[in-house]
């Protein structure tokens, strides 16, 4: 069996979708994410700054040298390599390519509405990404409308094949909680002059969360329960210190959604791409 690397430009117990593989994937499987902070590197690790430790000017530019010299001198010839979206497939094909490996594509998200969000030319980076599944295929998406997405915002009446990707829904088939315990028991007795409201997903600056943090500080008639991972844990976990009716659960399991949504009356579920402001700009939905 193969040798597979997967490879993220984020931390690797951030994202649910990157810990999945190791339960998917055969043989041997090297994971190299992008952790927020590095110490004791040596040799190529050097190059691969911890992305908060300094200015992302600096340390963007060298993580994309550090994965085109990686795939180059550190991947093992015969090996597979999988690219968890657009940023870090580049590097690793050019490199991959001058060595004979193969290289699939996971497109988790469109980078024009992640990284590449404020680009002003973004639809640049959605023409290359339905390139990429039309005419050079092993590409894997998180569900299959995501290529009506590509074809929709760049009005392409583009045949694509089905047989040029793969689909992985992004459920989480992990046991984030290994005691057992059902993080819902956590949430207290109901009282009737209370209203529960449950976020319970991707904890970042995306989802609205610091919007309805703030709109429970001002009512205390509300209580917001809060589950799951992400970066916004430590700001949940302060504002859950200083105020009663804010409560963290900690991380859920996906089988105890269905219970964890009859425990609340409003379920959050706000999406907004990051190049959006209070002053307008952008996508925000409800996703229900």
């Amino acid at each position: 069996m193969n040798d597979v690397y997967v490879f993220r430009a984020v931390p690797y117990q951030q994202d649910s979708r990157t810990v999945r593989y190791k339960n998917l994937l055969k043989g041997n499987v090297i994971f190299n994410c992008w952790e927020d902070y590095y110490s004791n590197s040596s040799g190529l690790e050097i190059i691969k700054l911890g992305k908060k430790r300094f200015s992302k000017f600096l340390v963007y530019p060298l993580y994309l040298i550090y994965l085109l010299m990686y795939s180059l001198f550190k991947v093992k010839k015969g090996s597979i390599s999988i690219c968890m979206d657009l940023d870090t497939f580049i590097p690793v094909y050019l490199g991959s390519k001058l060595v004979g490996n193969k290289v699939v594509l996971d497109i988790v998200d469109p980078i024009s509405q992640t990284r590449f969000s404020k680009f002003k030319f973004n639809k640049i980076f959605d023409f290359i990404e339905i390139f990429i599944i039309k005419y050079r295929g092993d590409v894997i998406l998180p569900l299959e409308n995501r290529v009506q997405f590509y074809l929709d915002r760049l009005n392409l009446k583009w045949n694509i094949p089905s047989d040029n990707y793969i689909v992985l829904e992004n459920v989480p088939e992990i046991s984030i909680n290994s005691t057992g315990v059902f993080v819902g028991s956590k949430i207290e007795n109901r009282s009737e002059d209370v209203k529960r409201i449950g976020y319970f997903g991707t904890l970042d600056s995306s989802r609205g969360l610091l919007e309805l943090i703030e709109f429970v500080k001002k009512f205390p008639s509300y209580e917001l329960y809060l589950s799951g991972r992400g970066s916004f844990v430590d700001v949940i976990v302060s504002e859950s210190e200083n105020f009663k009716n804010i409560k963290f659960l900690g991380p859920y399991h996906p089988n105890d959604i269905s219970e964890l949504y009859n425990k609340v009356d409003f379920v959050w579920a706000f999406y907004c791409h990051p190049k959006t402001t209070a002053s307008g700009g952008g996508d925000c939905s409800l996703r229900l």
